[in-house]
């Protein structure tokens, strides 16, 4: 049988040729062992079939069962975004939201009160003029 590390894959047209010998009245044990396929597998066609015309998950679930898979989907969304933050807040430091001034601190004070900077940040580029 197949290795579960590499599952394999089957066209929708696949399982719908092989639910069709099965409703056709061939062996179910004849279909598994001809091609290769798990029990189980087969049972989900058939009953996904029977059920909605699909194979498909998605499909097949009611509402009650695909609330806890849209959770967790949103949950990694989530995720990845706080991760993102949180190396962006990393990059650029406490309190800043882009690159560094060059400028002394007490200077760009001075700066930001009289409304020009016109300093060099860390990496180069010019700050601009604030206002």
């Amino acid at each position: 049988m197949a290795d579960p590390r590499h599952p394999r894959r089957f066209t929708e047209e696949f399982k719908r040729q092989i639910v069709q010998l099965c409703e056709n009245g061939k062996p179910p044990v004849k279909i598994e062992r001809e091609y290769d396929i798990y029990h189980s597998t087969l049972h989900r066609w058939v009953q996904g079939i029977r059920n909605s015309g699909s194979t498909k998950a998605a499909d097949n679930r009611t509402p009650e069962q695909n609330e806890p898979v849209e959770l967790r989907k949103r949950n990694r969304q989530l995720e990845m975004e706080a991760d993102v933050s949180e190396q962006e807040a990393r990059r650029t430091g406490p309190g800043r939201s882009g690159p560094r001034c060059a400028a002394r601190a007490s200077s760009c004070r001075a700066a930001a009160s009289t409304g020009t900077c016109g300093g060099t940040t860390t990496n180069g580029s010019t700050r601009p003029s604030i206002t």
